[in-house]
């Protein structure tokens, strides 16, 4: 299996993974023979990608950090929550608690987990998917920093909820963020959203410290160049560093941050060049570890000009993936693929990934 832009889409190609409605019902399940004409409605939908089966990977397979089910049940359960926490109803957090106790047992059921990105998001969902993901990340980090599960409910509950504000925010400007620049006057608007999220719990008991203080200074930087409040590195607890890194990664990488949006080791390389500045250092360490550079399924261009595709990957060395070889050198393809482990092969490595080989 592996991961497609829409606009590649030419027609029989097996869809992998099945792609849901805004109210998690399939809509289009795995198995599904793709049509061109697809195309066009799945765009229309904000989708903007998708996994197939295709001859250069029907032997990869991909596995979420979170299962099928728990990403989607989440989602919906948060959605709901978000808006009854907006609208001030009579809630608790219970559904909240449940959901996290539900991705952390997920995770923590997995004998060891690299994140391997997979999940496809949609425009009008990106809020909730973005949400999920950012909590998933943050326990598989809390999990290597040693939290217990006290720890990991505090930081999960933080993380699950820390972009509640944004439901505040004019829904032009959150689209203006994503594929262009905002002026001033519109900046100022969307950095209120950690305190407007904050402010909407800040009553609610029921809700740790811990997590609230995540919702509010998620955009704080070490340097204090950050917002709403420009506090420092030693102002800022340890689940709030690790919630920023989380959420900066998912949105670089996100098929809707616009022009800005980066490939994984890209986005794994922008993470170090900003450690000890904007992000701690220690925690961006962790999470390069964690991460697949080059996920399973990737198109890859090595250093000897030869190309081929991401088979799977080593658990000790994330951007080192065992991989096929499809075209040589001499750009020639190959009659049959060569399988190499680059965590084996010193003087070979790769330089960046592709769209396609053909």
């Amino acid at each position: 299996m592996r991961k497609i832009s829409i606009s590649q889409i030419q027609g029989n190609e097996t869809l992998a993974k099945p792609i849901y409605d805004g109210y998690g019902k399939i809509l289009l399940a795995k198995g599904t023979t793709l049509k061109p004409g697809y195309k066009m409605r799945l765009t229309q939908m904000g989708i903007l990608s998708l996994y197939i089966n295709d001859k250069f990977s029907k032997e990869i397979e991909i596995e979420d950090f979170i299962s099928d089910h728990t990403r989607q049940e989440t989602k919906t359960i948060i959605k709901n929550e978000f808006h009854k926490f907006i609208t001030k109803r009579n809630t608790s957090s219970s559904e909240i608690t449940k959901s996290v106790d539900k991705i952390i047992d997920n995770i923590l059921s997995r004998e060891e987990v690299i994140v391997n990105i997979s999940d496809i998001k949609s425009k009008d969902q990106y809020l909730y998917e973005h949400s999920v993901n950012v909590c998933a990340l943050s326990v598989i980090m809390g999990i290597h920093l040693g939290y217990n599960k006290n720890h990991l409910r505090e930081l999960a509950a933080g993380a699950l909820l820390h972009d509640l504000g944004k439901l505040l925010t004019p829904e032009d400007i959150i689209t203006k963020s994503k594929i262009g620049k905002l002026n001033e006057e519109e900046m100022s608007v969307v950095k209120k959203h950690p305190l407007d999220g904050y402010e909407i719990l800040n009553e609610k008991y029921d809700i740790s410290y811990v997590s609230k203080a995540i919702i509010l200074m998620h955009h704080e930087h070490c340097n204090g160049t950050g917002y709403p409040l420009g506090l420092k590195d030693d102002k800022l607890h340890e689940t709030v560093k690790l919630v920023s890194i989380c959420n900066m990664f998912d949105n670089l990488t996100s098929d809707f941050y616009g022009d800005k949006k980066m490939e994984v080791y890209e986005a794994l390389e922008y993470l170090i060049t900003m450690s000890g500045s904007i992000f701690d250092k220690k925690l961006v360490n962790v999470f390069i570890e964690n991460v697949a550079a080059y996920p399973s399924g990737s198109f890859i261009k090595l250093n000897t000009g030869a190309s081929g595709i991401v088979l799977k990957q080593n658990k000790k060395f994330c951007s080192r993936p065992i991989i096929n070889i499809l075209v040589d050198e001499n750009g020639n393809k190959l009659s049959e693929s060569k399988e190499l482990d680059l965590s084996k092969e010193t003087t070979l490595f790769i330089i960046g990934t592709l769209e396609t080989l053909e």
